[in-house]
């Protein structure tokens, strides 16, 4: 299962997007409706919100991107071999130069894989916490 995450990897990012997209105009009219309320604390809001709001949209849309890289790095890892250094006929200290230097495809895919999943964890657990932080003020909106 570990193997087939990167699915529903994309899935949830792009749902993800899909619902920040589809809320994007409703966000200033919440901001202007807490800051008629003199109790309410308006710059609280607006340091938290921004920055949490553009992680939010941010870190799904960079997922995507390199996502689709990874994919597109794995298509091309299954239809070229690895380079053959000899066939270029140069002397042994410019293939040793070039073994040092050229990276094989393999382990970019290796840190491609990790990148992606550290930035969809990441968005994950930026989700929640906003989500946590919208039910806190909520709460102390309906105590206050």
């Amino acid at each position: 299962m570990q193997q087939e995450s990167w699915q529903l990897e994309l899935i949830i990012s792009s749902i993800l997007l899909l619902i920040i997209g589809s809320y994007d105009d409703k966000i200033p009219d919440l901001i202007l409706k807490y800051n008629s309320d003199e109790e309410f604390n308006f710059a609280f809001v607006i340091a938290a919100l921004i920055p949490i709001l553009v992680f939010i949209k941010s870190n799904p849309i960079a997922h995507i991107f390199l996502r689709g890289l990874w994919i597109g790095c794995i298509g091309l890892r299954y239809v070229s071999n690895d380079i053959d250094y000899s066939s270029f006929g140069y002397a042994n200290k410019f293939d040793r130069f070039l073994k040092k230097k050229i990276v094989p495809i393999d382990n970019y895919i290796e840190k491609l894989e990790r990148i992606c999943s550290i930035i969809f964890s990441y968005s994950f657990l930026m989700v929640f916490d906003f989500l946590s932080f919208a039910l806190f003020i909520t709460i102390i909106q309906c105590i206050n």
